[in-house]
């Protein structure tokens, strides 16, 4: 009876393992990799480091790259729209530190940045980067805070070489779905690459 009581408790340790480790979500991102992220973000130039050309209007490609510098491809969405269509999970003012936060505009392309988890989120503006206080409206912008969504809910890649040396081994499978219903599984490492110079807001 010992025996067949050790084996339960030996497989009901062995099931929970397995379900812990297949816990971690397509949304899961690394604190390390948050902070990589961000660290890219405030370093990066405004004026050349969209693949030598300006951030100005490419607000989804800022986060893109800031996150596929740590292994990370929020997804192929075209704009943040779209992205924030399939992205947003929750809509609080507190979104937390890495949070990709979304805001509708005039041009009905929206627009997205990075929660700094302070009520503050860094992104790329028309005329330069900004850290920029969370709310309903800024009328500064003329944009409508939508809510946010984590940005490891994308499709995630291995690091790049000269990435983040930690970047590789915190990285989880994972897809993106496109709004057509396609899978968007990208097989290169750079978010700047995935949507060419298309206008996002």
């Amino acid at each position: 009876m010992k025996k067949i009581r050790n084996i339960f408790i030996a497989l009901a340790a062995m099931t929970f393992l397995m379900l812990s480790a297949f816990s971690v979500s397509a949304a899961s991102v690394s604190e390390a990799q948050i902070d990589g992220a961000i660290a890219w973000a405030r370093n990066v130039s405004f004026s050349t480091g969209y693949n030598g050309r300006s951030f100005s209007g490419m607000c989804l490609a800022f986060c893109q790259l800031a996150y596929s510098s740590q292994g990370v491809t929020v997804g192929v969405w075209g704009n943040a729209q779209n992205a924030g269509n399939n992205l947003i999970e929750h809509y609080d003012m507190d979104p937390p530190k890495g949070a990709l936060v979304f805001f509708e505009n005039s041009n009905g392309l929206g627009h997205v940045g990075i929660s700094l988890g302070d009520g503050t989120y860094i992104h790329a503006a028309s005329d330069g980067k900004a850290i920029t206080k969370l709310t309903s409206y800024n009328s500064t912008f003329a944009i409508k805070y939508r809510g946010w969504g984590n940005p490891g809910k994308g499709n995630t890649l291995p690091a790049s070489s000269g990435s983040n040396s930690g970047a590789a081994s915190n990285t989880y499978t994972a897809y993106a779905v496109n709004t057509d219903g396609s899978f968007a599984i990208n097989s290169i490492p750079k978010a700047g690459n995935q949507i060419g110079a298309i206008p996002e807001g």
